[in-house]
């Protein structure tokens, strides 16, 4: 399995055109206590009955373990990742949060760096309506398009993006 390629508004896998038949996995309740996924008998079995119902992606809320990667991509899921941070706090206000959402951002970049099934990195979700109009969508923008840049100084080869549904629809991170 290799990476994806953008080409205009289309996913390309090689040369034929890669149409997302996407499910949210998680979040869990940690199995292990620690990762925010189930144990790999459950994600095997899951990822098995996706496969039967014409699933190609997963969409995970933090960035998996290595085993979790590994057994997705041979399932043949592509995942779409998002990087969790406080997007409901005011985190503009203070150069060490952003410094700390910075830093969250390229380590998870970086754990995602070698996965050949990664779809894209989401490096953020749903910035409440009410923290944009605290700060501004133009100074939100400027921040997500600085984490944007953080993923591709770590991993030049993914594509980046930001969740948002529909409670943000007016941040317009151009380059995303």
């Amino acid at each position: 399995m290799q990476r994806l390629l953008r080409k205009g508004m289309a996913f390309v896998d090689g040369d034929a055109r890669y149409f997302v038949r996407g499910v949210s996995y998680g979040p869990f309740r940690p199995a292990s206590g620690v990762d925010p996924f189930p144990s790999p008998e459950v994600a095997e079995r899951d990822f098995r009955q996706m496969r039967e119902l014409g699933a190609n992606t997963i969409r995970v809320y933090h960035v998996p373990p290595p085993w979790l990667s590994e057994l997705a991509a041979a399932s043949e899921l592509r995942m779409l990742v998002g990087i969790p941070w406080p997007a409901h706090l005011r985190f503009l206000d203070s150069s060490a949060s952003r410094a700390e959402i910075r830093r969250t951002i390229r380590e998870g970049a970086r754990a995602l760096r070698s996965a050949p099934n990664l779809l894209g990195i989401l490096i953020g979700n749903e910035i409440s309506p009410e923290i944009v109009r605290w700060y501004g969508a133009g100074k939100v923008e400027r921040f997500l398009r600085e984490l944007a840049r953080e993923a591709h100084d770590t991993d030049p080869e993914a594509l980046v993006s930001y969740a948002n549904f529909p409670m943000t629809e007016y941040l317009d991170p151009e380059e995303l």
